[in-house]
């Protein structure tokens, strides 16, 4: 017989079992087994080999497409979670050295847990949330040993990764619908408190959990926030920081941000050892940089606009684009250009146009990916279109040249992993309206081959991970309407 449910609580996921719901306050704990829940070696075999087959897509699954696949080089495997899900985060949240996944169910207003989303039995929560959740981050609100480096809304390099420490992390929710963020601080029990909601004061673009300073021994929470007319900071929409008091409270604090702020990214642009961030203006064809005190508060820096913003700037990643071993470099797709800025940090908070900047690419320019972990060239999305650019360059002036790789129509996201058995990093490239994955194998070279994975229903947000714990690079992504998650396992 199903648990019980409270009226107020999520179901669960079709397919999982579910514990008690987080309500009232109580917390949820993964369920210890029993010795009547104890199976036999026979009962064990012969559930593992129905779970295997549940995982291999049959003429009825809405999974991969035969018609329209030419890449062999993965194992799907699907998770069942809530209602719609639309992002993920990704860490090893239980300590126990294997990733997990955390998804934002915006129909469902809910979160989904996923304990081994790779093993042979990943065990999955559904835990009620806001109003229409739309993004998600996981770090260290309550302080104790966990330190986490996480895979999440990360731009430009969605890639999971695993965590020193012990101890469960803990779990911020924006939800859109309501204009508000949960918290949920790990109970130390293997589960999840209920959580603290904090209202904000209109609508957010981008949350991110970061520390102010490198010392800090807790994350704090860091939004982009289009604030009601009556409540903005002098004159302009706000820079958010909900700043942690050490124990997992929060305290709001505004700092002025231009006219409707936008997708931000974080680094240390003046060198003085606390978060600042750059952040996009749209409206108004610019970017702002903010310098931090390390408390939670930004001021404008000295030339707070820099220069060769193009006129609808779309989409900002950081990273060391000019081989001077700081990742204190901007790179800006401007929608309007059509063309990617490259910004080069001076050390003192301001930037400048690396030479040849801002560099032509094809029509429509919106979401920027980095080609590999850590490296200085860029992927480039264009919407509506049946390509992605790929900029290689960099080193010591910044200075970039476009590849057009062949895609299916309206490319919107991309991975980088060792997908092809080489040393090489490949590129996994998500196409929405032919529901792809194109799959780019790095010959070395320079030189890339595609061949695709077709789906029923169509998938996105990929990300890159370890999940089974062989070694090798696996892709997760979301299938909204579907509500699962697809992991693909690679075989290389």
């Amino acid at each position: 017989m199903s648990p019980a449910r409270s009226p107020s609580a999520p179901p669960a996921p079709r397919g999982v079992s579910a514990g008690p719901p987080v309500a009232g306050g109580r917390s949820w704990r993964r369920p210890r087994p029993t010795p009547s829940a104890r199976l036999s070696a026979g009962l064990v075999l012969v559930w593992a080999l129905l779970a295997l087959a549940a995982c291999v897509p049959t003429a009825h699954d809405s999974g991969f497409q035969e018609a329209t696949t030419t890449n062999r080089d993965f194992t799907p495997r699907y998770v069942a979670v809530g209602n719609q899900p639309i992002t993920l985060a990704c860490a090893d949240l239980d300590g126990d050295g294997r990733l997990d996944l955390v998804t934002a169910n915006s129909v469902g207003n809910s979160i989904t847990v996923v304990l081994d989303p790779g093993g042979t039995a990943p065990s999955t929560r559904e835990i009620a949330a806001g109003t229409q959740p739309s993004q998600v981050v996981l770090g260290n609100f309550a302080g104790g040993t966990k330190t986490l480096a996480l895979g999440g809304l990360d731009l430009g390099k969605p890639t999971c990764q695993t965590r020193s420490g012990t101890g469960a992390a803990d779990i911020a929710v924006l939800n859109a619908g309501d204009n508000t963020v949960s918290v949920y601080l790990a109970d130390g029990l293997g589960g999840w408190n209920a959580p603290t909601t904090y209202a904000l004061d209109g609508a957010a673009t981008q949350l991110q959990a970061v520390r102010l300073k490198p010392t800090d021994p807790v994350d704090a929470l860091l939004l982009s926030l289009a604030v009601d007319s009556q409540k903005a900071v002098g004159g302009s929409d706000s820079m958010l920081a909900l700043v942690n008091d050490g124990s997992g409270s929060f305290t709001l604090l505004r700092s002025p941000a231009g006219t409707a702020p936008g997708r931000f990214v974080t680094g240390d642009w003046n060198g003085d050892g606390k978060l600042d961030v750059a952040v996009l203006n749209p409206g108004s064809a610019a970017a702002t940089v903010l310098l931090g005190d390390g408390a939670g508060a930004f001021t404008p820096a000295s030339a707070p606009n820099p220069p060769g913003i193009g006129t609808a700037p779309f989409d900002i990643v950081t990273g060391d684009f000019d081989s001077d071993g700081k990742p204190d470099d901007l790179a800006v797709s401007n929608d309007s250009g059509p063309s990617v800025s490259i910004l080069l940090g001076q050390g003192d908070g301001t930037f400048a146009l690396a030479p040849g900047s801002p560099f032509e690419v094809g029509v429509n320019p919106r979401r920027l990916f980095r080609a590999a972990p850590g490296s200085a060239n860029l992927v480039v999305a264009h919407d509506q279109q049946k390509f992605v650019s790929l900029l290689t360059g960099g080193g010591t002036t910044g200075q970039y040249a476009a590849t057009e790789l062949g895609t299916g129509t309206d490319p919107f996201a991309a991975a980088a992993g060792r997908f092809a058995g080489s040393n090489s990093d490949d590129l996994a490239v998500v196409e929405s309206q032919q529901r792809l994955v194109s799959i780019f194998a790095n010959n070395g070279s320079g030189g890339y081959s595609r061949s695709v994975i077709g789906f029923a229903s169509a998938v996105q947000f990929p990300m890159t991970g370890d999940f089974n714990g062989d070694g090798k690079d696996d892709l997760v992504l979301v299938q909204p309407n579907e509500d699962r998650l697809v992991l693909l396992l690679n075989l290389h």
